[in-house]
């Protein structure tokens, strides 16, 4: 992989405000769209073309065009890689995450590069419509800023995923993130620390200024393809994970529904029940009807060695054979994990997964899609600490996704005798049901995280009837997840700004000298490969 330039978000944000265009070895991919110079804002069309060439960064190998895509399932108990992986997330895989590591410093810079081109066209769109502009174009201004709010709003929450200690009471007041208002921060600035608390009440903010930004223009950014684009529906949706990500139960259900109340044109709140169609959804980059908010390619894209799909194919990259062990015979989504456990290279399409298929093909990259939204009601309503708690409520929600998924469930009884086998929780089984659902999409280290769930990679564990073995890597049981986070990387703090300022490390890194070490150790040391 290309290594990102060492750049600290400060620096990010000046580039992008002061028009310094982002190199090749930054996003991996140079958009005619991008922020080019600085009076690419100074009109409509300007802040229109500035929303398309944001999203083009998603696509990056560094966000969710690979890394946040893959690791949140390779960091987890979702996902291995085979022998044929000679070097791509191997760090990631065994847990040797540190401050210097590749992923763990081009994250953060994605995220804040995101965040530094919203907040320029945040803050065009709002001049402009303060210039007296034209009413049909202060309709479509607002629009543009309802989408880049969602979109910054969405990689802060990435932020806080994977470089804060996860939400609840006890840790309100633990290190955030660097907040960027609409005022960006400058080079030479200091930085000053936020808590978990601030950072949380400074999305939720923003995500309900989109919400009200899209309800009072009634339009969507795209009249066409609009799922490629933030909507009404995406940013309630995204309000809703961020209500789940701190236990705010109800209000995570009711972000859900409003989000299923306005569902983008060509979305449907019913699942595919049909084998062929939901194979079929992922043979060619289209919106399905289930998507909500996917990441674009198209045909023209030339796929690099980097590539999320080379990570499924070449590089071995599968689902793990405890998750392997969830799906039933009669789930129609384990058709697209054919030969998880082989290395038979005369497969006719070469992929372990087939959301991502082959090297040769293109495809979308899914981050909302409509089971999520179910997922977040049923979740709320099983948690028992929760303020919604309703177990045939969750239930019923859990149906909707269950029900379309796999042939023989037809209702809740059938989910009963089905699926909460051996005494499992209805909680435990959304759980299991979002494993199956969102394999290889990445959300396993949010649902660890969030649910306190122990993570554990088995040393032996086979399939009845199979000669298979888990590939994890390094074996070890018991390790405690959700006090883990990724260190804010060494290109960041040691900068003037970080070091003049009062930030600090997040909570789960230690100073021992001059380095930094977690402080919840790996419970292992055994490598397995």
């Amino acid at each position: 992989m290309r290594q990102l330039k060492k750049l600290s978000i400060y620096m990010v944000t000046v580039m992008v405000i002061f028009g310094t265009s982002c190199s090749k070895d930054f996003l991996e991919r140079n958009p005619s769209t991008a922020l080019s110079n600085a009076t690419a804002l100074t009109n409509l069309s300007g802040c229109e073309a500035a929303v398309v060439g944001t999203m083009s960064q998603f696509t990056s190998s560094a966000y969710t065009g690979r890394d946040l895509t893959v690791i949140g399932d390779l960091a987890t108990d979702n996902v291995s890689t085979t022998r044929q992986n000679a070097g791509h997330l191997l760090d990631i895989e065994r847990w040797n995450i540190t401050p210097s590591l590749g992923e763990v410093k081009n994250i953060w810079i994605a995220s804040y590069s995101i965040i530094a081109s919203s907040t320029k066209i945040i803050q065009a769109s709002k001049k402009l419509i303060a210039e007296d502009s034209k009413k049909d174009e202060k309709k479509s201004l607002n629009t543009c800023v309802a989408a880049a709010l969602s979109m910054k709003a969405y990689a802060e929450f990435i932020l806080t995923q994977y470089y804060c200690l996860p939400y609840n009471e006890n840790r309100k007041g633990n290190v955030g993130i660097i907040l960027v208002g609409e005022t960006p921060i400058t080079k030479d600035e200091a930085v000053s620390a936020s808590t978990l608390e601030e950072t949380y009440n400074h999305i939720l903010a923003e995500l309900k200024e989109a919400i009200q930004l899209f309800n009072e223009n009634s339009k969507a950014f795209s009249s066409s393809s609009s799922q490629y684009f933030p909507t009404l529906c995406m940013a309630y949706t995204l309000q809703a994970r961020v209500y789940q990500s701190q236990g705010k139960q109800r209000l995570a259900a009711e972000a859900a529904d409003n989000a299923l109340k306005n569902l983008p044109a060509g979305t449907l709140p019913t699942l595919t029940k049909d084998i062929a169609q939901y194979y079929g959804n992922y043979m060619k980059p289209t919106i399905t009807p289930e998507d909500i908010w996917t990441i674009n390619y198209t045909t023209q894209d030339n796929l690099s060695a980097n590539s999320i799909n080379n990570m499924y194919g070449s590089y071995g990259a599968s689902i793990s054979v405890p998750l392997l062990k969830l799906f039933r015979g009669t789930d129609i989504r384990k058709a697209l994990y054919p030969d998880a456990l082989s290395n038979d290279e005369k497969r006719p399409v070469y992929s372990f997964c087939l959301k991502f298929p082959a090297k040769d093909l293109i495809n979308n990259v899914p981050v909302f899609r409509v089971p999520e939204l179910y997922l977040i009601r049923a979740e709320a309503y099983a948690n028992p600490k929760g303020d919604c708690f309703d177990e045939n409520a969750a239930k019923t929600e859990l149906l909707k996704v269950i029900g379309a998924r796999d042939t023989t469930i037809k209702t809740v009884a059938d989910i009963d005798a089905k699926y909460m086998i051996s005494g499992k929780s209805v909680l435990n089984v959304v759980l299991d049901e979002r494993r199956r659902e969102f394999a290889c999409e990445g959300h396993r280290w949010f649902d660890m995280r969030r649910n306190d769930i122990t993570l554990n990679h088995p040393n032996d564990e086979s399939i009845s009837g199979s000669s298979a073995k888990s590939a994890f890597r390094i074996s070890f049981t018991g390790y405690k997840i959700f006090n883990f986070a990724f260190p804010v990387p060494e290109s960041e703090t040691n900068t003037g700004a970080w070091q003049k300022g009062n930030r600090k490390q997040n909570e789960a890194w230690k100073t021992s000298g001059n380095t930094y070490a977690p402080v919840d150790q790996l419970p292992y040391d055994q490598a397995s490969f």
